[in-house]
């Protein structure tokens, strides 16, 4: 008699979906980025920009989308310049355990960018 036991779980299946949302997600998201990119570019030929200037980002959506922006940007012969604002090399060693610890010293740092 052969005993037959399935390896798709309920678990093992939730997370098998959960892969593939990630995965679809994923293609989306490159797709978007190529999009966002395609919109960046039309919008410095128009205005006929040369070099385009963005914040340094951190984190986030654009963290993860810009380099893709930035490197059809440069393949359309725009210059890209990134540059850091100066607080944020204030705030930026606070930023390493959530918000809580940051929100402590946001007082005390805004009131020394409030005096500069």
């Amino acid at each position: 008699m052969m005993v037959s036991s399935s390896i798709w779980t309920p678990t093992r299946l939730a997370a098998l979906q959960d892969s593939l949302d990630e995965l679809a997600n994923a293609e989306e998201t490159i797709a978007l980025d190529y999009d966002l990119a395609r919109h960046v570019i039309g919008w410095a030929e128009r205005n006929r920009l040369e070099q385009t200037v963005v914040a340094e980002l951190a984190v986030g959506f654009w963290s993860n989308s810009w380099p893709l922006i930035e490197s059809q940007l440069q393949e359309q012969g725009l210059r890209v310049s990134v540059f850091r604002r100066s607080w944020d090399d204030s705030f930026y060693p606070f930023a390493t355990e959530g918000f809580f610890k940051l929100k402590k010293v946001i007082p005390k740092l805004r009131a020394h960018y409030a005096k500069a």
